[in-house]
């Protein structure tokens, strides 16, 4: 047999032995994109955790509905009492007293009036009154000078803020009997102007009159 021959019939073998295996239903062997879309891991949606998830408790919305961030509550300022009103106030703590001495101060931060006030014995009482409240604050005795220990003064403070106010208008920060160069005894009521200047007036504490 020749060469050729012989090569012929093992062709015609291998083929009849490929036919045969493909008819037994052998498994074939998967393609490269086959192999890589099975061993390549697919991607599920990502979960929310908690932390990423807003709530429509979380939220916060103004009540006038624009959607910005609510303004602020200020409260009210609240009214300070005035030197006449801590007057009221100091005389219906010591009942029959005379006041001798009222001006601005504080008291552990808060503002205050301080007022000295004669008693009908013609004992001295300091008080701290609160500035807001009106409440009393503080309570004790205090040296009076003796032009203030004798007597009441004929002219009430009072009376001596109100004709000051009417010679300078503004709001009265102090207000204290004091023996004047002549001997007199003299209210000296101290007013803060619209301006923030402070003016001082002298009021005769028997007669009224206004010394300057």
């Amino acid at each position: 047999m020749s060469t050729c021959t012989s090569w012929r019939l093992l062709v015609v073998v291998l083929l009849a032995i490929t036919l045969g295996v493909a008819a037994c239903g052998g498994t074939s062997t998967p393609s490269i994109s086959e192999t890589t879309e099975s061993t390549t891991p697919t991607e599920g949606p990502v979960e929310s955790t908690p932390s990423d998830i807003t709530t429509q408790s979380d939220v916060t919305t103004p009540a006038d509905g624009s959607g910005g961030t609510p303004p602020a509550v200020t409260e009210s300022p609240s009214t300070s009492l005035d030197a006449q009103a801590a007057v009221d106030v100091a005389l219906a703590a010591v009942p029959g007293g005379a006041v001798i001495e009222i001006e601005r101060d504080r008291h552990h931060g808060h503002p205050t009036w301080e007022v000295v006030v004669r008693d009908a014995d013609g004992s001295g009482i300091e008080l701290d009154i609160d500035a807001t409240t009106g409440d009393v604050l503080r309570r004790e005795p205090e040296e009076l000078p003796s032009y203030a220990r004798a007597s009441a003064p004929a002219i009430d403070v009072r009376t001596a803020m109100a004709s000051a106010l009417a010679v300078t208008p503004g709001v009265v920060d102090e207000a204290e009997l004091e023996r004047w160069k002549d001997g007199r005894v003299v209210w000296e009521v101290e007013i803060v102007g619209a301006d923030g200047r402070h003016a001082e007036i002298y009021i005769d504490a028997t007669t009224g009159e206004v010394i300057r």
